[in-house]
């Protein structure tokens, strides 16, 4: 998913935002909405995006949403959890954890 297909989704679904006609104005969601969101991304995406892609796709200062992305490396980075968020080739994916990889390939017939 490119930025502007994020960028154009959001608009139609994202909260009621207010700009000056040739300036988008950042959209304000909580902290655990823009994570939630983030992360909702990630997820979708076919290819790795950068911080900077998933910031302005999003309208989302950069600096918010690398902590979120930070938060979601940590959190996934947990011993509970399957699938890991990463950087990889420049962006952050969503993937299974190479740990599991061998249980995963034996249920792939389920």
């Amino acid at each position: 998913m490119e930025p502007s297909e994020v960028q154009a989704a959001l608009e139609t679904e994202g909260p009621t935002q207010e700009s000056a006609p040739d300036q988008p104005a950042a959209v304000e969601w909580s902290d655990a909405d823009l994570k939630a969101i983030v992360e909702a991304v990630i997820y979708l995406t076919d290819e790795p995006l950068s911080a900077d892609q998933i910031a302005l796709g999003l309208k989302q200062p950069a600096a918010n949403v690398g902590g979120v992305l930070d938060d979601l490396v940590a959190e996934y980075g947990k011993s509970e959890h399957g699938v890991t968020v990463r950087e990889v080739a420049g962006g952050y994916k969503m993937s299974t954890k190479p740990e599991h990889h061998e249980a995963s390939a034996h249920s792939s017939g389920i």
